[in-house]
């Protein structure tokens, strides 16, 4: 079976935002809680015009990676942020991280598809997505 983005971690460009990674050189931890897992990664960014380099690294997870954020319309520089994905260098506002991988890239380079692309949907998956979308809205 194919492997969703509900069965990743993620890293959002808006999360950073909101939480004032992409306004300072920031150092801080970010923490993933899902149902079954805890994880938890080391943010270090470093900011400069328009862009930022974010530098994220893991022990437990085994991952140790920088990536670029740039704006996503170059003609506004101040307006939106993306992730400059290493492998197909084109800009994603999330990146994803497979369980058992070790690197954050786009949706496509993981081969990732969404639970409502599977040709079922248990209520198992509905539950969890529905749990997931909570604990966000909490956290």
């Amino acid at each position: 079976m194919k492997t969703t983005v509900e069965d990743c971690l993620d890293i959002d460009v808006d999360w950073l935002k909101r939480h004032g990674y992409l306004d300072d050189d920031l150092v801080g931890l970010i923490c993933w809680n899902e149902l079954l897992r805890r994880e938890k990664a080391l943010l270090r960014t470093h900011t400069f015009g328009g862009g930022a380099d974010l530098s994220i690294k893991s022990s437990t997870l085994g991952v140790d990676m920088s990536l670029k954020i740039v704006p996503e319309n170059p003609c506004l520089p101040g307006r939106r942020k993306a992730f400059l994905c290493h492998d197909t260098i084109s800009k994603h506002r999330k990146l994803y991280l497979p369980p058992g991988g070790d690197t954050f890239a786009c949706r496509e380079c993981h081969n990732l598809s969404y639970v409502l692309q599977a040709s079922h949907r248990s209520l198992f998956y509905e539950q969890f997505r529905a749990a997931k979308r909570l604990r966000k809205l909490l956290y």
